[in-house]
């Protein structure tokens, strides 16, 4: 017997349909009904699973357009608008792709069957046409208004007129009223805003940041959108994509960029791309396309350089009498393997293995961070210096709980990184070009001064290329930290390295 599958149903005549209950909240967007329905055309239980996993997922896009609608109704792009106006008018059966067409060289079947359609559709038509007007006025009743002229007594005056609020032209019930009179056949036009949010929803999806880095992203992003918006003038966000000009846009990333130093004004053009991939039908002319200045951000660029023999010594000394001790070592384990600042702070207690042959510390996704798509999960040899440190750590019986209990967690990475930089500034070197990350540099420096081959330090350090990868996929699963522990202590024991100008 096969297994039962949620929302399919067998009718009498054995078809298969997926039938699903609404809630009376999401009916007017499902043309008012209490139960959405669809056939699935088939008698065979095995193409009807095929088809059902088709449907429920199209009708889990429809409730979630329409809870977005219900939620924050401004919120909703062009694209949405126009899809949400499809589907009603679609769920009333009165969409003008839904009306029969009887091609020529037909048979007298076929024609009878275009009559009994084209009835039913012509039906529905008029179904709609009578209680459209209704539907329209019981949405845009001002019910706010209708209460204070109770009040007040103007209600039930000779002459009293029902006040209504104005008509948003953007309303998916407007909307699909157009589409079945005729009036809106393929599209709406895409404000500014309409294309920013858009951007930002699908940039969320494809990227999955953690909850903090996409907040913080998403907030950098909005506030130069929003900027932009403003110095479209008048009508702001809402502006026509399809009207803004190449002057407005020159004009914007040339004055933001010498404003901010920023490099996300590329994110202006991928805005008007994304639209236009998401709407392939109607693109629109992308006024920013080719606008980045590749050359003026490389020389504006801060590089970040490795600390001087003397300023590591100097900021491991300040490190070890740090009076926080999770920073401290954050910082040391940064100093003493060349690792990430997420990837220090975001450790869990199984992957710090002091008992070992050769203890060692494991980089690897977990329950705290993932190792982005630029690094390598390793295992990394320790020196003495920072072992004497780790065994002051914690102890859990959790294996898996952070091991930094502050500062093991993503939305403390920044905080982290801006306590070990004013270490450096205020107790080594005040020089923009010298940061906590500048460990990493030093590590790398440090070993091609002490002739390791390259993959090999690579590996060490997590940065993923060609030699790296091979040297992890050699072993089968992690490199033995024993295999790469003379690269470590040749690695330390190197006293010069890099290159320096006064």
């Amino acid at each position: 017997m096969a297994a039962r599958i949620a929302y399919l149903n067998q009718s009498k005549r054995g078809f298969y349909e997926y039938r699903r209950w609404l809630p009376k909240r999401l009916r007017p967007a499902f043309g008012g009904k209490h139960e959405y329905k669809k056939s699935l055309e088939t008698t065979e239980h095995t193409v009807a699973f095929q088809r059902w996993a088709k449907v429920n997922a199209d009708f889990e896009a429809k409730v979630k357009l329409a809870e977005k609608m219900l939620a924050s109704p401004n919120s909703l792009n062009s694209l949405e608008v126009l899809d949400q106006a499809n589907r009603i008018a679609e769920e009333f059966g009165v969409h003008p792709e839904q009306a029969p067409v009887l091609k020529g060289g037909y048979t007298e079947e076929e024609y009878d069957v275009f009559v009994n359609a084209d009835k039913d559709y012509r039906g529905k038509k008029e179904d709609w046409n009578w209680n459209y007007p209704d539907m329209v006025q019981d949405k845009y009743i001002d019910e706010e208004q209708r209460q204070k002229d109770y009040e007040t007594g103007r209600w039930g005056q000779p002459g009293y007129q029902t006040p209504y609020k104005r008509i948003d032209p953007r309303d998916p019930l407007i909307v699909a009223g157009d589409i079945i009179s005729g009036d809106v056949i393929k599209s709406l036009d895409a404000t500014w805003r309409d294309a920013f949010e858009l951007y930002l929803e699908v940039n969320a999806k494809t990227k999955r940041r953690y909850e903090h880095s996409q907040k913080k992203y998403e907030s950098k992003m909005r506030n130069m959108f929003t900027k932009f918006g403003e110095s479209l003038g008048k009508l702001g966000n809402r502006t026509l994509l399809k009207n803004i000009t190449r002057v407005q846009a020159r004009s914007f990333v040339e004055g933001y960029r010498a404003a901010t130093g920023n490099r996300y004004n590329n994110a202006l053009s991928a805005v008007v791309n994304l639209y236009n991939q998401e709407n392939q039908n109607e693109p629109v002319a992308n006024p920013f396309s080719g606008l980045a200045n590749k050359t003026a951000e490389r020389d504006e660029a801060v590089i970040i350089r490795s600390l001087k023999p003397s300023e590591f010594h100097q900021y491991v000394n300040l490190l070890e009498g740090h009076h926080n001790w999770e920073i401290a070592t954050i910082g040391l384990i940064m100093a003493y393997t060349g690792c990430r600042t997420g990837e220090a702070a975001g450790l869990e207690m199984r992957d710090i293995k002091l008992t070992d042959n050769i203890p060692h510390i494991v980089f690897r996704t977990n329950q705290v961070r993932r190792i982005g798509k630029g690094g390598l999960e390793r295992a990394v040899p320790l020196m003495a210096r920072i072992l004497d440190r780790l065994r002051e750590g914690p102890t859990y019986v959790d294996t898996q709980a952070a091991y930094f209990n502050k500062y093991g967690k993503v939305s403390a990475f920044d905080n982290v990184s801006n306590q070990l930089n004013s270490v450096i500034k205020k107790g080594v070197v005040n020089d923009v070009s010298v940061v906590a990350y500048s460990t990493r540099h030093t590590f790398r420096d440090r070993s091609t001064a002490a002739g390791i081959r390259s993959d090999n330090a690579e590996y060490l350090m997590g940065h993923l290329s060609s030699g790296s990868s091979r040297i992890h996929k050699s072993y089968g699963t992690m490199t033995p930290p024993f295999s790469l522990y003379q690269e470590m202590v040749d690695t330390y024991a190197q006293k010069e390295w890099g290159y320096y100008e006064d």
